[in-house]
């Protein structure tokens, strides 16, 4: 766990020590108007994923040559960083998966209080994964699974 700790920090640390637009300090909200006219609203946004791999480099020329995708890498960091690609877009990461562990995917969902969200997720049957965990000058995330076993970040930025 130690360091899918570092990865993450890392990856909020770095996604805003860099351009600073990876994440949103606001928490917009996204509506689908379905055929019937009705609007499906996303109450907090997704504003960032991560792959987690077994091979970082390896993952990172794939994904760059599958997509097109251009990468940063943050000096004294083992993790790649991709910027959105317009206002529909969100940005990302790929770092290595921890130690024995197996490759993932997940998505960052910012919220206005990690712990709130983190009791909410064991309230329905969810586990924390990382505690509320402070980035100094950048913000604060955390991870749950859910009842399934899903691992979801959560980021909460420095307003």
């Amino acid at each position: 766990m130690k360091t899918f700790l570092s990865i993450t920090i890392g990856l909020v640390a770095g996604a805003l020590a860099g351009s600073g637009t990876l994440f949103s300090a606001s928490e917009p909200e996204t509506k689908v108007t379905s055929s019937e006219g009705k609007d499906h609203v996303m109450g907090q946004p997704v504003v960032h994923f991560e792959i987690g791999a077994k091979d970082r480099a390896k993952a990172q020329a794939f994904y760059s040559k599958m997509f097109d995708w251009q990468f940063q890498e943050p000096p004294g960091m083992e993790y790649a960083m991709v910027g959105p690609a317009g206002e529909a877009s969100i940005g990302g990461g790929i770092g290595n998966a921890p130690p024995g562990g197996a490759p993932y995917v997940t998505f960052y969902v910012q919220v206005s209080d990690i712990n709130a969200y983190l009791k909410k997720a064991e309230s329905m049957g969810g586990k924390t994964v990382l505690p509320l965990t402070p980035i100094p000058g950048v913000g604060e995330c955390g991870m749950f699974a859910d009842p399934d076993g899903v691992v979801i970040g959560l980021f909460k930025p420095n307003v």
